[in-house]
């Protein structure tokens, strides 16, 4: 090894400055490429600037950063090519101080002139990235290396040898990080090639050659102008053939995800694609997992990914962890293709479908789209420069479309904005009968729609048949996925059904036909609205599909503001309760009930004015609350911020001799509170002796209290004749 002999020069022969350090700043001197977050570090005493012997820990760096705003992190290097009489010997912080005059210091009583000061990068210490340069055209497996740190590219640099140190299990790694197997362990040096900053000292990098990554090596970093690096890194690495990484390019396809795109493999030194059809289903999955994103997703055999491909074809068993340890076939193919193997890591499953009219007012006939991964995509002819004649596909789209059937005529549609090709129709096969086109033989793709020869389009036929329902909330906060108005689709379209369009029978068949079993009540007025496609539906309870009800075509083409709605539970109320409209009135207010662990209003939907007088229901509402009667008077009450109406006073009945309002006749509703017009409230009193289940019920009639479930005067009062409590 060449040592190296530091000469320093004597500039200043006057005695060194003494004080307190205050101000700290990052000069650069003469390195190129530097930010204002990284430099040489200077210090100011009584005004003069200069330079510190030594940093003494990683703590000081980054308290540094903090005060100089750049954040509490960073690293040190220790020989910083920035020339300079040195002010303090020692610098040392321990992380909380504001002002560099808050850390230890200890002066410096040199008054030669260093070559090399200690210096800070406020940034972590963490290369993203490691390339070879060539040194001689067309050796791409011989070169410099460079990482890149903070976006920047640097060198590896042996800074206290002339030649390369011989580090053979450090070439091992770096050829390895580069995408080789193994070097040929003969020492290089390399040139800068431009580059001014050195990021690496190789003398102080330790590798054990089991690394299988750069990154897992022990190295120290450094920066120096690259005149000064006396040996920069090069390595020559041996060709194996062998993929050791993958990853996922997009070339020029639009709205592409991280996890989706063409398969690139690295081999020895460069990246490029796979060959047309050269994954397989378990070997898609089996990228997917290594990259990261789980064991699922697709392949795309014909992705619009150009390149001359590395490999023919990569077969993995899936429990494989990095692609080297995959079956593969390199190529032998010296010729770009148009096309290469490429995957989307998500399940090929789509999750809408739609039809975009190419011509305005025709909602029946257009271009086909599906959605999946939450984007629409189109379908794609994508080996004709025609349309295939294809009826029974053209019919599972209809179907799935809410038509019956197609005309059987083939249409070419347009891409209306849309870049992704979702399936490949070349590839997809229908019999026939399928009901959805989900059930069909389909083959997925993902290519640039302007490759996409031929945009499948469809003419379905309008039937007037509902084929599917769906429950919707309008504007109604806090309703369940099990409960809403009633929309059906047909031909295309979807729609509510006309006011008292269902009956229970029809609503339990609905909910068990959505999943949720044969049970619910129907809301004949839900505040919900649209133009009804039927004025009735009408079900036995044996049908699987709403196809099979009798249905009555909607004759009104006007929109009427509410519709039928269900809830796919029993209406039976569980708890009641009075929430008092004014402080300190316990036995007046509005009532709410509870249904499926929720509070609702009881409302008097189609009044007015006010609140419609009942006062059998009224007293039948107090028994359930505990208390004896009511007052007689109608009240209205408020919301008190509940939105859901649960039960349709106008169509309640009481005779008055029930003991719980459950024993009324009442019909179930739900309506956003704003559309209800007047909402139910009470005022209960309970006479002495009269029935009671707390004080509170009997705080209507003064010095009463409820014992044994009767109201009696309390401790020396006794009930005078006008039911009044008198003191004895």
């Amino acid at each position: 090894m060449w040592i190296t002999t530091i000469t320093f020069l004597v500039i200043v022969t006057s005695s060194s400055v003494t004080g307190l350090a205050t101000n700290v700043r990052l000069v650069h001197g003469d390195i190129d490429g530097l930010k204002p977050y990284e430099g040489a570090v200077e210090v100011s005493i009584n005004g003069r600037w200069g330079t510190i012997l030594q940093v003494t820990d990683e703590n000081t760096t980054k308290t540094i950063c903090k005060i100089l705003g750049f954040g509490y992190r960073g690293f040190t290097v220790q020989r910083f090519t920035y020339p300079g009489t040195p002010l303090l010997n020692k610098l040392q912080c321990i992380g909380n101080e504001t002002s560099i005059s808050q850390c230890k210091q200890e002066p410096s009583s040199h008054v030669t002139t260093f070559w090399y000061s200690p210096g800070i990068h406020c940034f972590d210490h963490v290369y993203t990235d490691i390339r070879l340069v060539p040194d001689t055209p067309g050796t791409n497996s011989s070169g410099s290396v460079q990482v890149k740190m903070d976006g920047r590219w640097g060198l590896l640099c042996d800074y206290d040898s002339d030649s390369v140190m011989v580090s053979r299990n450090i070439d091992k790694v770096l050829c390895r990080s580069l995408g080789y197997e193994t070097n040929d362990n003969i020492p290089r040096r390399g040139t800068d090639h431009g580059v001014a900053l050195s990021w690496i000292d190789m003398a102080m990098t330790t590798c054990n050659g089991t690394e299988t990554s750069f990154s897992q090596c022990q190295f120290q970093p450094m920066t120096i102008y690259q005149p000064r690096c006396y040996a920069i890194r090069g390595v020559t690495c041996k060709i194996t053939g062998l993929a050791t990484d993958v990853r996922l390019v997009h070339g020029d396809v639009d709205g592409l995800k991280p996890y989706e795109g063409a398969v690139q493999v690295f081999m020895d030194g460069q990246w490029g694609p796979i060959l047309q059809n050269g994954v397989d289903d378990t070997t898609t999955k089996t990228i997917c997992k290594i990259l990261g994103f789980g064991y699922r997703g697709f392949r795309v055999q014909k992705f619009s990914y150009p390149g001359p491909p590395l490999l023919n074809k990569l077969e993995c068993t899936g429990n494989e962890t990095s692609i080297s340890q995959c079956k593969q076939e390199p190529s032998s193919y010296q010729t770009a293709f148009s096309y290469s193997s490429g995957i989307h890591c998500f399940d090929h499953v789509f999750t809408d479908i739609r039809l975009i009219p190419d011509t305005s007012g025709t909602s029946n006939s257009g271009s086909v789209q599906f959605k999946m991964d939450g984007r629409w995509g189109v379908l794609c002819d994508y080996d004709q420069a025609g349309l295939m004649p294809s009826p029974n596909i053209d019919k599972a789209l209809c179907k799935s479309l809410g038509y019956e059937t197609n005309d059987e005529v083939p249409r070419r549609g347009t891409d209306h904005g849309v870049a992704l090709s979702w399936i490949d129709m070349a590839m997809t096969t229908c019999n026939g009968t399928e009901t959805s086109f989900s059930q069909c033989q389909i083959q997925p793709i993902t290519i640039h729609q302007p490759r996409c020869s031929a945009i499948r389009g469809v003419t379905c036929i309008m039937t007037g048949l509902a084929t599917n329902v769906r429950l919707v909330h309008g504007n109604i906060n806090g309703l369940k996925p099990y409960e809403g108005a009633v929309e059906v689709f047909m031909d295309g379209q979807w729609g509510p059904i006309l006011r008292h369009g269902i009956d229970d029978t029809t609503t339990k068949t609905i909910c068990k036909m959505l999943g949720f079993g044969y049970r619910g009540f129907t809301v004949q007025r839900f505040a919900y609205p649209g133009t009804p496609l039927l004025n009735q539906l009408q079900c036995m309870g044996n049908e699987t599909s709403i196809s099979q009800c009798k249905q009555e075509l909607g004759s009104y083409r006007r929109i009427f503001w509410d519709s039928p709605g269900i809830h796919c539970f029993d209406h039976v109320y569980t708890d009641i309760r009075l929430i008092p409209d004014t402080s300190g009135t316990s036995n007046s207010g509005s009532v709410q009930v509870k249904m499926d662990g929720r509070w609702g209003l009881l409302c008097d939907y189609n009044s007015l004015s006010g609140v419609l007088p009942s006062p059998k229901i009224d007293k039948v509402l107090c028994r359930s609350l505990g208390y004896e009667t009511n007052t007689h008077i109608p009240r209205r009450g408020s919301d008190h911020g509940v939105a859901l109406s649960w039960i349709n006073m106008d169509m309640t009945i009481c005779n008055g001799t029930e003991t719980s309002f459950s024993q009324c006749q009442f019909k179930p509703m739900i309506i956003n509170q704003p559309h209800c017009y007047a909402i139910r409230a009470v005022t209960c009193i309970t006479r002495l002796n009269g029935l009671c289940a707390s004080n509170a019920i009997c705080a209507a009639v003064p010095n009463a209290i409820c014992e044994n479930s009767r109201c009696v005067c309390r401790s020396n009062y006794r009930a005078s004749a006008n039911g009044a409590c008198v003191q004895n």
